[in-house]
């Protein structure tokens, strides 16, 4: 299943590996430190980013919806997954 990070970004949701949320990681008592593997975040929209996405291949977004609405799709998607197993 597809999960919408923003404008038109749609990722994988089984490839989704941690939703940070930038309030959080941005604390200075935090010593969370993201470097992505090929070297750049992928920013999806020009609104403020409110969550860090990150996926299985070290892809990183920065989208401007929140972690918790985030991590709520991703749990309606869970139980949409649930729901089919069940019916096959």
């Amino acid at each position: 299943m597809l999960l919408h990070i923003g404008e038109n970004q749609f990722l994988n949701a089984d490839r989704l590996v941690l939703i940070l949320n930038t309030d959080v990681i941005s604390r200075q008592d935090t010593q969370t430190s993201l470097k992505p593997s090929g070297g750049q975040f992928k920013k999806i929209s020009n609104n403020r980013t409110k969550s860090i996405v990150v996926q299985d291949d070290n892809q990183v977004f920065e989208s401007p919806i929140d972690s918790l609405t985030l991590y709520k799709r991703d749990d309606v998607l869970l139980f949409f997954r649930k729901e089919e197993e069940i019916s096959s």
